[in-house]
């Protein structure tokens, strides 16, 4: 799978490669520290009929518009 990084609290689109839409994608989003602290994966058959991934990054996740992960790790976080 290939991998993008997302600072936190941003906001923006992921236009997916050839390689990405064959092998898949992981996106990790990264603290200040740039320490991995939210991972996400998407399948090749979830990416199969889109061109990008609309995203916004908070404290702890990513939300993504009209797309759910193939799988998902997340840090709680008890102030959100």
């Amino acid at each position: 799978m290939e991998t993008r990084l997302i600072q936190l609290y941003t906001k923006g689109e992921i236009v997916l490669t050839f390689a990405e839409k064959a092998n898949g994608l992981v996106v990790v989003l990264l603290d200040d520290n740039n320490t991995p602290s939210a991972k996400y994966g998407f399948d090749k058959e979830k990416l199969k009929s889109i061109i990008k991934i609309v995203y916004q990054a908070n404290n702890v996740r990513i939300h993504f518009e009209g797309i759910t992960p193939s799988s998902k790790s997340e840090i709680e976080s008890v102030s959100e």
